[in-house]
This record gives structure tokens, C-alpha cells and sequence, in this order.
């Protein structure tokens, strides 16, 4: 299977995309809660502070929200709206930030996905993307760089996983490079699937990690997943990942604490790409010099016909394991 959800979108279509989308103030309802990709908050970043490098030279406070030691972003909706990120994705969706349910932080974050609300790739989309402020709102992970995320997640009680068409495919979160949007390895999907992790119509519901080593063209390696995800309860991540361009050295590995369970456990990668390890080596950027950012919501194929909520809290990028947790 190829790669289902970033080789749709290109560079050419990711760079007018986000030409088109920063003026954020979005599309004409007043900000009420729900909102419909509209003022996010404050800091849901204008073109000025994504493009303008004298806006990326003055932007340097922290984010607001996290006051663990060790945290180096933060983006866990504590705030009430989505100022702690850089950027929309998504010319529809809503995204809502309620008290329940909500896991750490004060908010968390409900992304609700219709049919018909297409992104500039044909694709059906509500995501957010990861700010860093140090950055000025531009992706800071460069090579070398050794982050572990945390990110807690909840499946709607009322979202259908799969569906009867081919290829019935749903991103939740992933890391993509900043320059090439194809390149995006180790992201996590929602999704049906056969015995060798590939999305099929009438498959088994399952969470999964997968990626192609930054070749969009090539075959979709699937590394874990967890069958019949439990809906209407948290599943918490922790995600280390190494950044480089070369598939040897860059890498990923998850911890997860799931419904019921009192600590995390490291996860055996059981997918065929996984083959029993805990550590998946494959490249993390696209190019050396290259920068990548966290996106997440809902991103899925437009022939879905059902309407999806997902929820997520407390989500940052920490230095150590100790930190993410």
C-alpha cells in the first residue's frame, strides 16, 4: 500500500496551502464554541508571523500552558484555544477545546471532521500544526535533534473507523519534514486493516505506526498497532524520536498507557516493518538541513461519508522520557 495520506499533498500544494490558509481569521462565523477553522486564538499564526523573518527574529517567549522541567514546546489546550500552535489545515471541520473530556490539562482539544470538507489536496482535513516559538512558528526539529512527545488521545464514541470503499485511510498525528510533506515517517493512523497492517475496507479497527522512509512512491511500511482500539477512553502516548535524514541513524519508539493500565509500557513494534524490536530506524527528515513539525487532528480520505471526533490533551515536546511523562 502506498503511502495514505502525505503524497497526496505535494510541495507545490503544501506551499500555496499555507499561503492561502494564514490570514486565519476563517471562514465567516463568529467565534463561538464550537468554531468552524475560525480565530483559534491569538496565537493561531498569521501569515506575518509564519513568513516574515523580522517576525521570527522577535518571537521568542515560551509557549504558554506547560510548567514541567524539561518541556521544550507546549501544546496542550490549556489555554482554551489553539495559541499554543502555528497553523490551520483544514478549509473546514470545527475544533473545540471543553473541559470534559479532558485527561491533564484544563481544555482539551475535540476535532470534528464532516464529509464534503476538503483541504486544497481533494482530501478531507482538520488539523493543526505544531508552533515553536523559538522558531518564530516554523518547525525547529533539525538534524540530530532528540525529542520525546507526549500525546493523549480519545476516540469519539461516535466515530466510525471503517468503511466499504478502497483504501479507507485516517491520519491522526505525524511529523512531516517542513520542505518536503512527503517525507513523513512514523506517524499514527486510525484505520482497518488486514494481518499485514494494510488499510482495507472491511478490515479490523486498529491504531497503527507506519511510514515509508520518505519515498512517496514506495510501499507503506507498517511498524505496530493496536487492534479494537476502546472508544470514549484515553489512550496515552509517549513518542521518542531522533532526527536525521539518514535511515540508519534516525529512529522512533513509543511507550503507551492505555485504558485501565497504571503506567506505560514500552511498545514491542509487532507489525511486519516492527519485526519484535522496540526501535524502528528509518529517516526523519527529508533532507540533511531539513526541519519537522507535529500535525494533528484528522486527516483522512474524502470518500468517507461519516463524520468523525477526536479528541487530544496535553501535548508537548519534552528533552527526556522523564519530562514527556
Amino acid at each position: 500500500m502506498t503511502c495514505w495520506w502525505l503524497r497526496a499533498l505535494g510541495r507545490r500544494a503544501a506551499t500555496s496551502a499555507l499561503v492561502a490558509l494564514m490570514g486565519l481569521t476563517l471562514a465567516g462565523t463568529a467565534a463561538s464554541a464550537p468554531i468552524r477553522s475560525t480565530a483559534l486564538g491569538r496565537g493561531a499564526s498569521r501569515e506575518r508571523s509564519l513568513l516574515d523573518p523580522a517576525a521570527r527574529r522577535t518571537r521568542r517567549v515560551p509557549s504558554r500552558g506547560c510548567a514541567i522541567p524539561g518541556t521544550l514546546w507546549c501544546g496542550n489546550f490549556s489555554t482554551g484555544d489553539a495559541s499554543q500552535w502555528t497553523q490551520v489545515l483544514g478549509l473546514g471541520g470545527e475544533f473545540a477545546f471543553p473541559r470534559t473530556p479532558a485527561l491533564a490539562s484544563t481544555h482539551s482539544l475535540a476535532v470534528t471532521l464532516r464529509p464534503g470538507e476538503l483541504w486544497t489536496d481533494g482530501t478531507n482535513r482538520a488539523q493543526l500544526r505544531e508552533a515553536d516559538d523559538a522558531c518564530g512558528g516554523e518547525g525547529c526539529w533539525t538534524e540530530g535533534a532528540d525529542v520525546y512527545y507526549h500525546v493523549d488521545l480519545y476516540i469519539g464514541r461516535s466515530t466510525i473507523v471503517g468503511a466499504r470503499f478502497a483504501n479507507p485511510w485516517r491520519a491522526l498525528f505525524s511529523w512531516p519534514t517542513s520542505e518536503a510533506g512527503e517525507c513523513s515517517n512514523g506517524g499514527f493512523q486510525l484505520a482497518t486493516i488486514d494481518s499485514t497492517g494494510a488499510v482495507v475496507p472491511g478490515g479490523t479497527p486498529a491504531l497503527e505506526m507506519t511510514g515509508h522512509n520518505c519515498d512517496a512512491s514506495g510501499s507503506e511500511n507498517n511498524y505496530w498497532w493496536l487492534l479494537h482500539p476502546v472508544k470514549g477512553a484515553w489512550y496515552q502516548f509517549i513518542v521518542h524520536r531522533h532526527y536525521s535524514s539518514s535511515p540508519t541513524v534516525g529512529f522512533e519508539e513509543i511507550w503507551l498507557k492505555s485504558p485501565g493500565r497504571l503506567t506505560y509500557t514500552a511498545e514491542v513494534l509487532n507489525g511486519p516493518a516492527g519485526g519484535g524490536r522496540r526501535r524502528a530506524h528509518f529517516a526523519t527528515l527529508g533532507c540533511h538541513g531539513c526541519r519537522a513539525n507535529l500535525r494533528l487532528g484528522i486527516y483522512r480520505n474524502p470518500r468517507f461519508t461519516t463524520t468523525d471526533v477526536i479528541y487530544y490533551d496535553d501535548v508537548r515536546a519534552a528533552d527526556s522520557y522523564a519530562a514527556a511523562r
